[in-house]
């Protein structure tokens, strides 16, 4: 059968990987087409990438990734300056031929319909390998009375990414926290990559997550809601578990429950 060759560039985080790896794994999967990743080693130690029934799925570790990458991406590049730009779900850096498709670099493959349609099978796919034991450590903190709200306050990189856009201080969340607090009866869950001030927080009921990223990032999709800056950590989570998300994009937002809708891809 046809085999699709990934190999994804060994840049950006945690969750962008997740999202390159999730819309190629669907993008194979509408295809019947078996799948290769070449730099997705990472992923073995921290999910538990049981391939789905209907395809085959490697997961090969390369010795030669960085010369893959560049033999790849300079294939795919000689080949496309001689067709018109990439349009629809492969873009520039992408290679298709009969029997094979490879793809070089970041977000360089979207298949959103795909995606959404096998969001199950991508699921599985990606379930963390802490769940063996139980989740319900992780889970401690989680409401049973109230709306659990996961609040993601991002901010080591995003005090320069895009000139600080999305840094926002403790009492822009706050602000949208109270906001919220008044159409429903919240607990708040902070998620951080830095260490927070909780007397900023006072008067509400908040709790500061304490998990590594992948226990955080599961801990975000068993809430009710969710909300912070544009982030594929949270918009991943988003997606897992189907939570309504709200993107801050704007420190005056005034944030309402019709802001929340889920990430339907990632």
């Amino acid at each position: 059968g046809a085999v699709m060759i990934i190999c994804n560039a060994r840049t950006g985080q945690m969750s962008n990987r997740l999202c390159v790896a999730a819309h190629a794994l669907a993008f194979a999967l509408s295809r019947k087409e078996t799948i290769v990743f070449t730099e997705l080693d990472f992923a073995q130690k921290l999910f538990e990438c049981t391939p789905p029934e209907a395809i085959k799925v490697v997961v090969r570790k390369s010795r030669f990734w960085a010369l893959e990458r560049l033999t790849l991406g300079r294939l795919t590049d000689k080949i496309n300056s001689f067709r018109p730009p990439a349009t629809g779900l492969l873009r520039n850096r992408c290679l298709r031929l009969p029997g094979l498709t490879a793809v070089s670099g970041f977000v360089q493959l979207r298949d959103e319909e795909s995606v959404q349609k096998y969001h199950e099978e991508v699921c599985a796919f990606f379930r963390p390998r802490f769940l063996r034991d139980s989740d319900s450590v992780v889970c401690r903190c989680l409401s049973r009375d109230k709306k659990n709200i996961g609040v993601h306050i991002r901010r080591k990189d995003y005090r320069v990414w895009q000139g600080g856009r999305y840094f926002f201080g403790d009492e822009v969340y706050c602000k949208m926290m109270r906001q919220v607090a008044r159409e429903l009866d919240a607990r708040f869950i902070l998620f951080s990559d830095e260490a927070l001030d909780m007397t900023h927080f006072t008067g509400l009921d908040c709790i500061r997550a304490q998990g590594s990223a992948v226990e955080d990032q599961w801990l975000m999709s068993r809430c009710d809601y969710l909300m912070g800056p544009p982030s594929t950590f949270s918009g991943w989570a988003s997606y897992y578990g189907q939570v309504p998300r709200a993107t801050i994009t704007d420190p005056g937002l005034r944030l309402s429950l019709t802001d929340f809708v889920v990430q339907k891809g990632c």
